[in-house]
């Protein structure tokens, strides 16, 4: 047991962070778990029943992160090639995250039974600490991130029923395509690669530049999952409720997406296997020629429930098309709640045994169940809607590992949305807002490299609180700091009424 944890005391931490679905599953606010725009299909299978006929939607938006991280703690001697120790420099927070949708809707020209057919990224990562040009040797993150491109392209199929005039069932099939490219620098002692590496004592100092591996992962797969939903219309025209659950992605391996990785050279047939595609694995001690080879990063995504209300209130009862268009036909109220479950709270990160010693390591991740509310004010035109909306979400993962790579903390979002009707059969859609991410004063204190001395003066037994740390991966250098950032958003989209 001993050597178990010994192996396990220099783990990485990968760059790939939790992967969280967007805040909204759909950029648009007049889309909910109630209501009945194409949209919403995201949030509620059943949903595609509530509006007779048949629809196509396209849509796409941008998220800007803006912000920084600034490392609490020195840099020490040797963390870069001068040598010279001092306060690290902010690391800036700039990049843009698309985020995109189409989705169709038949009806089949029955009052019963609609289709539909969807495309969406509800995950999409590109955080980048290379953008503002500051060099890996002085970047206070590379022990985390370098840099993260992932993704998640997910399809749905779904069928909406109306079982009575006050009753929509509906589901879906879902599946999505994961994919993550990324760099992270790991400590290492490359001379004796089965040894302890650095933990922080006098004689083993960390984070030396003269002493680092760098890694780089292209992993990637396939998983498929279901929706199911409900929306009752308790009281006619006037008042919906909305009641919807969406599993995780599924494999062969039960609810865990095995991204995976491997060069299409053989190592046998240019000496590295880095000649050829780079997927899976590229290792490289200093300034040594990579090594590759394949990998795998285990990741796994949330169980999601959402209960949803829908109020009407009614202001004309009927507006013709020569009347005042200023004057609202109605307003209504909107809610709902969210509630996140994770699989797993942890992450493993595999590589072949040629690259490095131990293969097998833990990603710490202590993700938890978050809990997210809304309310929102929506005015109905003769030719415009438009939505008010205001978020608020709890953190999905403990503060003490959020670090570079796993950007989490209290979400407060508020956001507006307006449909116009260009032609009869023609609406644009647009949408803007803005996320603001609070973090907690204890972000990122978690990590720490003494804890591998910790263990072995324990006498590395794996019941002590030290030992157990460094088994889930929190020996490497500190992410604790001061975190800000703010996420302004905007999207645009056509709906096609057929």
């Amino acid at each position: 047991m001993a050597l178990g944890v010994a192996l396990g005391a220099g783990c990485p931490a990968t760059a790939l962070a939790y992967p969280y679905l967007a805040l909204r599953p759909a950029d648009f606010i007049l889309a909910g778990p109630t209501d009945g725009h194409l949209s919403s299909l995201f949030y509620n299978p059943a949903s595609i029943r509530v509006v007779s006929g048949s629809e196509v939607l396209f849509q796409g938006g941008v998220h800007g992160y803006l912000g920084q991280y600034q490392r609490s703690s020195s840099l020490p001697a040797g963390f870069s090639p001068n040598g010279q120790s001092g306060p690290a420099s902010p690391a800036q927070i700039r990049w843009v995250n698309p985020q995109a949708q189409a989705a169709l809707a038949w009806d089949l020209r029955s009052d019963s039974v609609t289709l539909g057919l969807a495309f969406s990224t509800p995950t999409m990562d590109l955080t980048d600490y290379r953008s503002t040009g500051q060099p890996i040797d002085q970047l206070s993150t590379r022990y985390h991130a370098v840099y993260d491109q992932s993704y998640s392209l997910w399809g749905s199929i779904a069928v909406g029923l109306k079982l009575k005039s006050w009753l929509l069932l509906g589901g879906s099939f879902n599946f999505g395509y994961t994919r993550s490219s990324s760099q992270f620098l790991r400590d290492g002692d490359t001379d004796h690669r089965h040894s302890l590496g650095c933990d922080g004592a006098k004689g083993s100092p960390c984070e030396q530049w003269q002493n680092r591996s760098t890694v780089k992962l292209d992993v990637g797969a396939l998983g498929y999952g279901f929706s199911a939903g409900a929306i009752i219309e308790a009281l006619p025209s006037r008042l919906w409720l909305g009641l919807s659950y969406i599993s995780p992605l599924f494999t062969n391996q039960g609810d865990i997406v095995p991204l995976e990785g491997q060069p299409s050279e053989l190592p046998w047939n240019d000496g590295s296997a880095c000649t050829g595609s780079q997927s899976g694995a590229s290792i490289s001690d200093r300034d040594s020629a990579p090594r590759c080879g394949a990998a795998r990063l285990t990741v796994s995504f949330p169980h999601i429930m959402y209960l949803g209300g829908r109020l009407r209130f009614p202001l004309s009862p009927s507006v013709e098309k020569s009347a005042d268009s200023r004057r609202p036909r109605a307003l209504e109220l909107s809610s709902w709640l969210r509630l996140t479950i994770p699989g797993h709270s942890d992450q493993e990160f595999q590589v072949e045994r040629s690259l490095l010693e131990p293969s097998l390591y833990a990603r710490p991740l202590s993700a938890k169940p978050a809990f997210a509310v809304t309310l929102g004010l929506r005015q109905y035109f003769q030719q415009v809607t438009l939505g008010e909306e205001l978020l608020y979400e709890t953190p999905r993962v403990a503060a003490g590992v959020v670090s570079p790579a796993n950007l989490d903390g209290h979400k407060l979002d508020l956001s507006l949305s307006l449909r116009l009707a260009l032609y009869k059969r023609l609406s644009l859609l647009l949408s803007v807002g803005a996320t603001w991410m609070i973090f907690s004063p204890e972000a990122g204190q978690a990590f720490d490299p003494t804890l591998v001395e910790a263990c072995r003066s324990d006498g590395y037994d794996v019941t002590t609180s030290a030992c157990t740390a460094v088994q889930k991966g929190l020996a490497i250098p500190t992410a604790a700091g001061i975190y800000t950032l703010g996420i302004p958003h905007g999207s645009a989209g056509l709906e096609i009424n057929l």
